[in-house]
C-alpha cells in the first residue's frame, strides 16, 4: 500500500473546542473613557467613538413604563442623543470592511453588546433596534403576552431552522442573539416602531463577497483510503472566517455557498495538495476522489447529535470542524468539484416520509466527454447532473442513496449566471 501524507502533526480541533474558542473571539471589550468602545470584528479591534455619554444613554434606556407606552418614550430620549454621528461611523467602517445586509446587523449586536455588556436584554433590544432603524434598516419589535421584547430583521432570502413573521409583505426573522432561542409562542408588532425613521435596507446575506475580517491560523488535518492509497492531507484555514459563517442565519441552498473564496491560509495548503494529486487521475477518478474526501475525510454526524442545533455549514466551516450531516457534506462536495475542477452541481432534496429524516445529496453536470451511461442522473434546464452520494463511504459517481420509494427530490442550483 503506498501512502502519501504531507504532515505528521494531527491539530484537529473538535466542535466543542471551536465553539469554546468562538465565544471568546467574539466577545467585545469595553473602554468607558473618552467615548470610546473597542469593537472586535472577527479579529480587527475597531475603535468606535460616540458624542454622546454612556450616563445620557443609560438614562435614556432606563425608563420604566407599561408596554408599548415604554418604547416611545426611550425613542424620544435616544431621538435627543446625537446617534447620527455613531450612525456615520459605523457607514465609514462598513464600506472599508464590505459590512452591508446581515454583517451590518452583526457589526451593531457586536457594538450593543460592549457598550451594554451589564445591561438587561430589553435595553440592548431597544438600542440595536434603534441603530438598525437609523440605519435605514428594516427592522421592527414584537413583544409577547408578559411584554418580553424581541427584535426582527427584514430578509429578502429564505431563511430556515429560526422563528419568522411576514409584516406588509416583507419576511422578518429573529436576529438578535439573545432573542434567538425564542419558541413558538403568541407576539404583538410594536406598532409605532418609529415611523420617522425611513428604512428601506434588507440584512440579505452578500451572495458573492465576504467582509473583510481578521486572521487567525487553525491547523487541522483529513486522512481517507482511495484505490487502496492512503492520503493525508495537513491544512490551514482562518478561524474568523469560520466564526463569520457561524453566525450567519441558515439561507435556502443556493451559489451562496459556493460562490466565497476559501480563505488565503486554505488556498495556500489543502487546495494545491489536492490539485497535485489528481493530476494523475482520469475525469471520472478526480470526481470519485473529491468524493471519496468528502465521504471517507468528514465524519458524518448529524447536527442534533453534535451540539442539539440543526444548522448548514459553509464549507470551510466543515472542514474546520471535520464533522458534517448529509446537507453540510454535499455543500462541501460542491465546492470542491466547483473550484478544483471548475463543475457547476444541484442540490437535490428528498422529503423523506415515515418519519425518517430528510435527505440531501448533490448532482453534478459532468462534462460531454465523460459518459454518464448507466448513472443515475437528474434532468435540470436541458443539462443531465449525475447524482453523488455524500454521505455513505462506499457510493460511487452515480450511484444514489438506497432508500425504499425514494421521492422525487427538489432542486437548488448552486450556481447563477449572475457569477
Amino acid at each position: 500500500m503506498m501512502h502519501f501524507c504531507y504532515s505528521r502533526k494531527n491539530n484537529n480541533i473538535n466542535k466543542k473546542h471551536f465553539l469554546f474558542i468562538l465565544m471568546i473571539f467574539h466577545t467585545s471589550f469595553l473602554l468607558c473613557e473618552n467615548n470610546l468602545v473597542i469593537v472586535n470584528w472577527y479579529g480587527i479591534d475597531l475603535n468606535i467613538k460616540y458624542d454622546f455619554s454612556f450616563e445620557e444613554l443609560n438614562s435614556a434606556l432606563d425608563i420604566e413604563e407599561p408596554y408599548p407606552q415604554r418604547i416611545d418614550y426611550i425613542s424620544e430620549e435616544l431621538d435627543d442623543l446625537q446617534i447620527q454621528s455613531l450612525i456615520n461611523t459605523f457607514s465609514k467602517i462598513s464600506k472599508e470592511y464590505r459590512i452591508h445586509g446581515y454583517s451590518y446587523f452583526l457589526l451593531n449586536e457586536n457594538f450593543v453588546n460592549a457598550i451594554l455588556h451589564d445591561f438587561s436584554k430589553d435595553k440592548k433590544t431597544i438600542f440595536l433596534w434603534y441603530l438598525l432603524k437609523s440605519a435605514g434598516y428594516h427592522a421592527i419589535l414584537l413583544h409577547n403576552e408578559n411584554d418580553d421584547i424581541y427584535l426582527y430583521g427584514g430578509i429578502g432570502q429564505n431563511v430556515h431552522n429560526t422563528n419568522k413573521v411576514t409584516v406588509d409583505g416583507i419576511q422578518y426573522i429573529t436576529i438578535f442573539e439573545e432573542n434567538k432561542k425564542l419558541e413558538k409562542e403568541k407576539l404583538f408588532l410594536y406598532n409605532k416602531n418609529n415611523d420617522k425613521l425611513r428604512t428601506s435596507k434588507l440584512f440579505d446575506v452578500d451572495k458573492s463577497n465576504l467582509p473583510i475580517v481578521g486572521e487567525s491560523v487553525v491547523n487541522n488535518k483529513i486522512e481517507f483510503i482511495f484505490k487502496g492509497n492512503k492520503f493525508c492531507y495537513s491544512y490551514k484555514l482562518n478561524k474568523h472566517i469560520v466564526d463569520y459563517y457561524e453566525a450567519m442565519p441558515d439561507i435556502d441552498w443556493d451559489e451562496t455557498y459556493i460562490n466565497y473564496e476559501y480563505s488565503v491560509f486554505l488556498r495556500s495548503t489543502l487546495l494545491p495538495l489536492l490539485q497535485k494529486d489528481i493530476v494523475v487521475f482520469s475525469e471520472v477518478e478526480k470526481i470519485q476522489f473529491l468524493l471519496s474526501f468528502v465521504q471517507k475525510g468528514i465524519k458524518y454526524k448529524e447536527d442534533s447529535l453534535v451540539d442539539n442545533n440543526e444548522r448548514w455549514m459553509f464549507p470551510e466551516e466543515s472542514l474546520m470542524v471535520g464533522i458534517a450531516d448529509c446537507e453540510d457534506k454535499s455543500i462541501l462536495f460542491a465546492s470542491l468539484v466547483k473550484k478544483i475542477l471548475g463543475i457547476n452541481s444541484i442540490l437535490l432534496f428528498y422529503d423523506l416520509k415515515n418519519d425518517l429524516k430528510d435527505h440531501v445529496n448533490i448532482a453534478i453536470n459532468v462534462r460531454n466527454s465523460i459518459s454518464s451511461s448507466g448513472w443515475e442522473s437528474v434532468f435540470f434546464k436541458g443539462k443531465d447532473y449525475v447524482v453523488c452520494e455524500t454521505s455513505g463511504e462506499d457510493y460511487g459517481i452515480g450511484e444514489n442513496i438506497k432508500i425504499d420509494n425514494l421521492p422525487t427530490p427538489l432542486i437548488y442550483p448552486l450556481f447563477s449566471d449572475k457569477f
